[in-house]
């Protein structure tokens, strides 16, 4: 909402260009862990609770690269413009369910370039294409929300920097307490009257965004930035997972300081522990969750039973753990596998 606001009125600025503020969330956890749920909650058009707000929200699925930024295409001898997800959405949210949709679709011939169309229409809302029947130029602000299950990410990339992550690894607890909610969820009706006043207050924090001249990042946000050491291009996530906390927080006035209180440092530490578990590996930080949970030891076999449980089959599971004994990460012997 916030970063709508911002091109509009030009409110933060950055070396002499207005700052794209957009977070962009990718949700990592394994099949089964409400990854579809949650994105359904907030997104649904009809249930969702923050549909019917200030802005469009929907879902995709497979899409080409056309599919996301458009084409031109030949209709009774002429061309007219076919708009992508990136146009139908420029000020709105989509949502994606399996991302790993998207990264098939990189690899076919015909999407070959829908890598760097994602790069630069999530960082600068730039979207410039020539095709044979014309030009296809305009800006977005579309935010993508998308979630798959634990891989290995390349944060280096131009992809990897573009999202903030959230990462799910249930502890045998947390599966408990999702399955007793589930039982609890059953014959739950949408709660209208809850949703119609959130909604409402939703699109009246929207409206108070008009007023905001300026934004302040106090030093003290900097300082926690240090103290994490957080990357300089790294740095841009927190601001702007930090601006959306007071942005929804505070009584929005003409100034809106941006500061460290014990919540934003909490969201802050939360954000980049899963970033650097994502960064050594997901599937590492699966195992080693696991292994924790039972004292740092477990046998062989019930590893890999455990790990079926998280979409993880068993040539798969062995590779992984003999490929993270040879690391030095974990230690096998008599048919225990152990943390060093």
């Amino acid at each position: 909402m916030f970063n709508l606001a911002n091109k509009n009125h030009r409110i933060l600025f950055e070396h002499g260009l207005v700052m794209d503020t957009r977070m962009h969330i990718f949700f990592v956890a394994p099949p089964g862990f409400s990854k579809t749920f949650w994105l359904r909650k907030m997104l649904d058009p009809k249930y969702g609770l923050i549909a019917g707000g200030p802005f469009k929200t929907g879902f995709e699925q497979y899409m080409t690269e056309a599919g996301w930024t458009g084409s031109i295409v030949p209709v009774n001898g002429g061309w007219i413009e076919s708009p992508g997800v990136a146009y139908d959405y420029r000020s709105g949210i989509v949502g994606v369910e399996e991302f790993s949709a998207l990264v098939t679709a990189m690899r076919q011939k015909h999407s070959a370039a829908l890598d760097t169309a994602l790069l630069a229409s999530l960082d600068s809302g730039m979207v410039r294409k020539r095709l044979r029947g014309g030009k296809i130029c305009y800006e977005t602000n579309v935010t993508l929300w998308a979630a798959t299950q634990p891989a290995r990410f390349d944060l280096s990339s131009g992809m990897g920097r573009r999202f903030m992550f959230i990462l799910f690894l249930p502890s045998s607890r947390d599966t408990e307490l999702i399955k007793q909610a589930r039982r609890r969820g059953k014959y739950v009706e949408p709660p209208d009257s809850s949703l119609y006043v959130y909604r409402a207050e939703l699109k009246e924090k929207f409206y108070k965004l008009d007023n905001l001249k300026q934004i302040v990042f106090l030093p003290e946000v900097y300082q926690l930035f240090d103290e994490l050491q957080i990357l300089h291009f790294e740095e841009a996530l927190a601001e702007r997972l930090l601006i959306g906390y007071h942005v929804m927080k505070e009584d929005i006035g003409k100034e809106l300081y941006i500061r460290v209180d014990p919540e934003a440092k909490r969201l802050v530490q939360l954000a980049f522990m899963w970033r650097d578990q994502i960064r050594r590996g997901t599937e590492l930080a699966q195992v080693i969750s696991i292994l924790r949970e039972h004292n740092g030891k477990m046998p062989l076999e019930q590893l890999r039973e455990k790990l079926l449980d998280y979409g993880m089959d068993y040539v798969k599971s062995t590779n992984l753990i003999y490929m993270l004994c040879r690391d030095q990460v974990l230690r096998l012997r008599d048919g225990e596998v152990m943390l060093r």
